[in-house]
């Protein structure tokens, strides 16, 4: 049975957007999900083609299904009899009882589970799929032939995003046996990557001379330490970030000098910081859902582009004027040092960002003055006035009646972090404690020195509940009123006001 690639809209960045953190084996013990992805991967690794890919997409599995590193390199690197094969693939599809009441005793049985798994893989990363081979690997699993014919076919149409076919597919699979309930996973999976893939892109920039706060504003967004910080220059290429709100991982790929793409199905801040070196990388794409954008009508892209200043490397300012020159974006969101503002060098990239204002008159810009926290304002900063200056400076560069937002990105971002239950380091919790004290004060509360075109709607707060920082317990509902202080909300506002 032969396929042809161009059933696949996206190729394998597409493949990378199912998410499998629904994935009924999530809920069992440790040790047979241990055993299941044992079975998984001895079951598919000898019949794959394509195992860059593959190994990718199996990394969201490791993740999802919490497994350690001393197994994970069980797993990966740890040659397996024949014998051991059966044992596991016994333990992952033999009955599993629970006791969840009186009376009450379900069984569950994961090998449809396990063989829709490896099928699935299989058309994604298999050249040639042979029926006997099908047949083979659903005989060893415990599959009668009516239900590996049902289930291939099922494979088969949500490899093609045949949804309503497929649902007709997994109706007749539990007809026949109930515990095939299991395969419902995947048509999920499916379901929300094509249900995202709809929705039209609304193009962000994020621009700014060296160290205005770039990076940590973006890591702000997305509620992870994703992207490289420094006091060096952070950003030497374009990076996209597009948000999905379907996925509860982040994957991506980047584009090498010669055109080569290469993915992952799992990012992290050392795999993005690797990218970010890598000299022969001309090119970054992430995918995650960007915590900070509530917005389900638009897929928002962020490009992080590199500071234009940097004087090592006159390649970063052409990165960013590229962009500006090539890409039809909705928004500019422009990032100002409060500490050092509009030097000549930011005089130079608003100039650029005017020119193309005027080319594309449908894009808004929006400014942020970051670091405000570092103002002494007990002393002579004064931060009415410096909002006051910094817009008659861009009034005066052409830029009328401009937006801007005080803000302090890193206070922001380790609050998130800390209401998203992120792991801190300890200089990071020290200073959320600094922080939380500095913007518990009502001078430090930056939105009421906002200029803005439009009303401000304050975001209702989410269930309450505590978070220890330093052995020290805070309610959440004060780290989300600190949160709102520092500025940074009102920007996820105007994304969802412009969309």
């Amino acid at each position: 049975m032969k396929r042809k690639k161009q059933n696949l809209p996206l190729g394998n960045f597409d493949f990378l957007k199912i998410d499998i953190f629904d994935h009924p084996l999530r809920k069992e013990n440790y040790q047979l999900r241990y055993a299941y992805l044992l079975t998984l991967y001895d079951s598919v690794i000898n019949l794959v083609d394509n195992k860059p890919i593959f190994l990718e997409y199996f990394n969201v599995y490791l993740l999802s299904f919490k497994i350690s590193d001393a197994h994970i390199e069980k797993i990966m690197n740890e040659s397996r009899s024949k014998s051991e094969y059966l044992k596991n693939l016994r333990h992952s599809t033999r009955n599993q009882w629970h006791w969840p009441g009186l009376l009450k005793l379900p069984r569950e049985n994961y090998k449809y589970a396990l063989w829709a798994d490896a099928l699935f893989i299989l058309f994604f990363c298999k050249d040639i799929l042979f029926e006997q081979e099908i047949m083979d690997l659903g005989q060893e699993i415990g599959i009668n032939s009516l239900q590996i014919s049902i289930i291939n076919s099922f494979c088969s149409n949500l490899y093609k995003d045949a949804i309503d076919t497929a649902e007709i597919d997994f109706q007749n699979a539990c007809y026949y046996d109930k515990q095939a309930k299991h395969i419902r996973f995947l048509l999920r999976r499916v379901a929300s990557k094509i249900e995202n893939n709809k929705r039209k892109n609304f193009k962000v920039a994020v621009v700014a001379t060296m160290s205005a706060g770039k990076t940590t504003f973006i890591n702000y967004l997305v509620g992870y330490n994703l992207l490289p910080f420094s006091n060096q220059a952070c950003t030497s290429k374009t990076t996209s970030i597009t948000d999905n709100d379907f996925l509860n991982h982040i994957i991506g790929r980047y584009t090498l000098n010669n055109g080569q793409i290469e993915y992952a199905g799992v990012i992290n801040e050392d795999r993005a910081t690797q990218w970010n070196q890598n000299q022969d990388i001309v090119s970054v794409d992430i995918e995650c859902d960007i915590l900070g954008i509530k917005n389900d009508k638009m897929a928002i892209v962020l490009y992080d582009t590199p500071g234009t200043n940097y004087s090592l490397d006159q390649h970063h300012g052409e990165i960013t004027y590229d962009l500006l020159d090539n890409i039809e974006l909705e928004l500019i969101l422009y990032l100002i040092n409060a500490t050092n503002i509009l030097t000549d060098d930011d005089a130079f990239l608003l100039n650029k960002v005017l020119l193309t204002l005027h080319d594309n008159p449908r894009t808004r810009v929006l400014f942020l003055l970051n670091k405000v926290d570092e103002f002494d304002t007990e002393g002579d900063d004064n931060i009415s006035d410096t909002i006051t200056n910094a817009s008659a400076d861009l009034e005066r560069l052409g830029y009328s009646h401009p937006n801007i937002i005080p803000v302090s990105a890193y206070a922001a971002k380790l609050f998130r972090m800390a209401l998203k239950e992120r792991e801190l380091t300890k200089k990071e919790m020290s200073d959320f404690e600094l922080f939380f004290k500095l913007f518990s004060q009502e001078a430090y509360d930056l939105t009421q020195y906002a200029l803005m075109d439009y009303e401000v709607t304050k975001p209702n707060q989410d269930k309450n509940f505590n978070v220890l920082i330093n052995n020290r317990e805070y309610k959440s509902e004060k780290i989300a009123e600190v949160l709102w202080r520092t500025g940074l909300p009102l920007i996820e506002t105007y994304l969802d006001y412009l969309v």
